[in-house]
């Protein structure tokens, strides 16, 4: 145990040390956000970023002078681009803590060289405040002809497709010039080479892609460059498709060809038919030769090739989500994933990483252990989100090991190998299959794993105060590792009470170590500014139909059925038959107690975290949607624990007692029987129906992508990867890849079906004031706010498009007559009030406006919007994020 925390805090040690190693000794601090390293761009390109001298002070603004942009490696020679820092760059003053006056940080200066071919540019930052000195930051890009280009999502060579897919990209043809874009008459896809032969498919571009058309530096008119066509029945096997783009200015055909494998939409593999077989018939083996012994009353357990199979067959479920890992899991961060490893990987960067920031970062949900699983994996890996994702495989590895010690800690049957089947087949389900190629379950994975080692002290160690602290060090972890890792203090706790941990000195210890993490805890949640905090809570009654909800959701995977009835149901059947098997137990198992305790205890830890989740969760997000993928991770060690009690009265029953009632609940051992089968074929039967539903709907990996960029890669993250992932402190190449993947030497940028706003956050201590006039009456309101203090937040509007705000209130029924609210523009330091479109429904006791404003009348201009509401509703009320959507006029 020694040697374990030594290597700990080895490890963490190299994780901050390794912050004082990098850094820069100019007092200028400078970012090039495009073009890229080894980008390809036309020969009239945009430089963009952001620049700032911290030495300028409180008050005095960004402390640079100007930008200049040199040809070559060096700030001298011809200037081939020129120009000031006139964009607002609220990102800046958030992440390195500036004050109001050095929002305007960034740059856009643009470019215009006759060559073509590998060229190099230089971009110089002159400080205002010590004259002469100045940063710079060196490129090498390639400049083409103004022309067309062709961009596919998500395909690859040698990669996978189904019969029936959606093929989406984006072209254009810069020779069309300003005014004229996007210079592409049609989009077709062809079976083969070339584009010569019968298109599988046509389309016209229909889409927006402003991503793209900004870094390219283009007008407005080329905004609609996206397409998206649908496949109808591709032959399945090898196959190659080329998807081509026909100029309007021409007629030149621009064309990408990929050789691909094509799978049956619908198709299941035949491993999981073979696993529904492994699993049903295994337990049946298990239980038949459980009641055959060989001559001499010695169980057929003992023999060596009996326990290998088992043990061979226990692995399949575990070697299976592997092999999906490798297979599917994307480098591709969720936000939140985001802030856990890459935000503190990057501010190791610039020395401004510590001990507090680790502390601070999440607190709502206090995640700092696994934030030193991020920061260190970010360091050796440069951030590898795929190293994060197998980091859970491992977790869950773990997880399943600590149970099978924990039953053989409370079993006296040499049958113990029998819980490593029911539980690899529970914690390795494919039934959450989005669970394995996400690496946010860490913070849960992690917690589990220290409350169960923490348990496992307490049962198999001696009752001394060296066993109390090391279950206190785990259980400490635990705490640190998710909010609802609290928990493990009452449960293991309580559980030393009923082992005979009778000495006071025990509990004197493990409530000073208790203290010492819950109270800063507490003290921190309650003066921050959270949504949980915030949280109304649901009824009783919610909060019970939810917990039998969250326990039965595993099992009856709510998403795919389209119904509540399901889940709630087995969550009941899984707490009935938990009260039964204890009762059961109690009276029928020799120190029934004593081996029921640990499994009850873990039972009523997840009881415990359904109802935290379901408390701050119910309110925010409604029933069906507060029971997130990654959660059901505690449903699993429900079912888990379920099966070790029910082991428990299979296999250690006492002998029939001449009391007659006695002798009846004995021979429910037989019932016990038929339920483990009966169950293991419901098992069995939710593994192919999980499977399939699994192939129906995400498949390929190119689906995957889609799922993570479409339902994660927001402002927060997409801001934070332009702005850091090219600076001048040498951040690897690899983090390029996160905000945007590389394809046969070109990159297609992932952007959101609806491109969000970017919003800034100021992470205030209290909310901007601002003030509304509303049917004229002047009110002082506040912004409204997220899980974050919200600031404002700036949008350039494009001409010749109509472009609509869309965002929504959320807010108790019944305290909502006196809401008054509205959208502030700031254009050319004038303040306006939108008008609105309201209109309002009802969602489980919470009142939902839906909210529509026409950008339209600032077309061409930046304009600054704050959403502001009356000061006594701030605490009460939730918005969605904002997003923009533009319709042609």
């Amino acid at each position: 145990m020694r040697k374990l925390l030594l290597l700990s805090l080895i490890v963490i040690a190299f994780c901050f040390s390794s912050t004082n190693s990098l850094g820069q000794d100019s007092t200028i601090r400078m970012v090039v956000d495009g073009p890229t390293a080894d980008r390809v761009v036309f020969q009239r390109f945009a430089v963009i970023g952001w620049a700032f001298d911290r030495n300028a002070g409180v008050g005095y603004g960004s402390g640079i002078d100007r930008i200049e942009v040199y040809e070559g490696t060096q700030c001298a020679g011809e200037v081939i681009g020129q120009g000031g820092l006139t964009v607002r760059r609220a990102d800046v003053l958030d992440y390195f803590s500036l004050d109001d006056s050095y929002e305007l940080s960034g740059y856009n200066i643009t470019v215009e060289v006759s060559e073509t071919g590998p060229f190099t540019f230089t971009v110089c930052a002159y400080s205002s405040v010590n004259v002469g000195e100045l940063l710079q930051v060196t490129r090498d890009i390639t400049l083409i002809p103004a022309g067309m280009l062709l961009s596919v999502d998500y395909l690859y060579d040698d990669g996978p497709i189904v019969e029936n897919a959606a093929i989406t990209g984006w072209a254009i043809d810069a020779r069309a010039g300003d005014s004229n874009g996007p210079g592409i008459e049609e989009i077709r896809v062809f079976l083969g080479e070339t584009c010569e032969v019968d298109a599988l498919a046509n389309t016209t571009l229909s889409e927006r892609r402003p991503t793209e058309i900004g870094r390219l530096n283009l007008d407005a008119s080329y905004l609609i460059a996206g397409y998206s066509l649908l496949l109808d029945d591709l032959p399945v096997g090898e196959a190659t498709l080329t998807v081509c783009a026909i100029s309007s200015v021409d007629a030149t055909v621009q064309s990408e060809t990929f050789n691909l494998t094509v799978y049956e939409s619908d198709t299941m593999p035949l491993w999981p038919l073979i696993l529904v077989i492994v699993v049903t018939f295994s337990l049946l083996f298990v239980i038949v030769i459980s009641t055959n012994r060989r001559s001499g009353g010695e169980s057929i357990w003992s023999r060596p090739w009996v326990v290998a199979l088992y043990i061979g067959l226990s692995l399949i479920p575990a070697i299976i989500v592997m092999l999906y890992i490798h297979r599917y899991a994307v480098n591709m961060p969720f936000w939140d994933e985001w802030l856990q490893s890459v935000s503190a990987y990057l501010r190791t960067l610039t020395d401004e990483v510590n001990l507090k920031h680790l502390w601070k970062l999440h607190n709502e949900h206090r995640t700092f252990v696994p934030g030193i699983y991020g920061l260190a994996i970010a360091q050796i890996t440069s951030v590898n989100i795929l190293a994060l994702i197998f980091l859970n495989f491992i977790l869950a590895i773990m997880i399943w090991t600590l149970v099978y010690n924990l039953y053989r800690c409370t079993s006296e049957s040499e049958k113990h190998y029998f819980i490593l089947l029911p539980a690899a087949a529970m914690l390795f389900a494919m039934l959450i299959w989005p669970r394995w190629i996400d690496s946010r379950p860490i913070r849960l994975l992690s917690a589990i794993v220290y409350f169960l080692i923490s348990l496992w002290v307490i049962v198999a160690g001696g009752r001394n105060l060296r066993t109390v602290f090391i279950a206190g060090i785990f259980a400490t972890l635990s705490s640190l590792s998710f909010f609802t890792g609290n928990y493990t203090w009452f449960v293991v706790g309580g559980a030393m009470l009923f082992l005979r941990y009778f000495k006071i000195r025990y509990y004197i210890l493990w409530i000073v170590m208790a203290a010492s993490v819950l109270v800063p805890y507490v003290v921190e949640f309650t003066n921050a500014n959270t949504i949980t905090r915030k949280a109304t809570g649901p009824d009783i009654g919610q909060l019970f139909e939810f917990v039998l909800f969250f326990i039965g959701s595993p099992l009856a995977q709510y998403r795919l059925m389209g119904s509540q009835t399901e889940p709630i149901l087995l969550g009941a059947l899984g707490i009935g038959t938990t009260i039964i098997l204890g009762i059961y137990n109690l009276y029928m198992v020799h120190n029934g107690f004593r081996k029921s305790l640990p499994w009850l205890a873990i039972i009523g830890w997840v009881v415990l975290n359904a109802a935290t989740a379901g408390y701050g969760r119910i309110s925010q997000f409604g029933l069906t949607a507060a029971s997130s993928v990654r959660y059901m991770i505690y449903g699993l060690l429900f079912w888990t624990a379920l099966f070790a009690l029910i082991s428990i009265a299979l296999f250690e029953p006492k002998q029939a007692s001449s009391e007659r009632w006695k002798r009846q609940l004995y021979r429910f051992r037989h019932v016990v029987n038929v339920f483990l089968v009966g169950f293991m074929v419901f098992l069995s039967y939710w593994y192919v129906n999980a499977y399939q539903a699994t192939v129906q709907g995400h498949h390929l990996l190119d689906q995957v992508v889609e799922l993570r960029a479409t339902s994660g890669c927001l402002y927060d993250f997409m801001n934070a990867s332009d702005s850091c992932l090219d600076n001048v402190l040498g951040v690897p190449d690899n983090l390029r890849r996160i905000a945007y993947r590389a394809s046969q030497d070109r990159v297609s940028w992932l952007e959101v079906d609806s491109y969000p706003l970017a919003l800034q956050y100021a992470n205030k201590s209290t909310p901007e004031e601002a003030s509304i006039d509303i049917d004229g009456m002047v009110y002082d309101a506040l912004l409204l706010r997220t899980h974050k203090d919200t600031a404002s937040w700036t949008i350039f509007i494009p001409d010749d498009v109509q472009t609509t705000l869309q965002t929504t209130l959320i807010l108790p029924e019944g305290e909502t007559e006196d809401l008054q609210y509205g959208i502030i523009v700031i254009a050319h330091e004038d303040r306006l009030q939108l008008p609105l479109q309201v209109s309002s429904e009802s969602i489980l006791n919470r009142l939902h406006h839906h909210i529509e404003a026409d950008l339209t009348p600032f077309a061409g201009e930046e304009i600054t919007l704050k959403l502001v509401i009356l000061k006594h509703f701030h605490e009460e009320i939730m918005w969605l994020v904002p997003t923009i959507q533009y319709a042609d006029e």
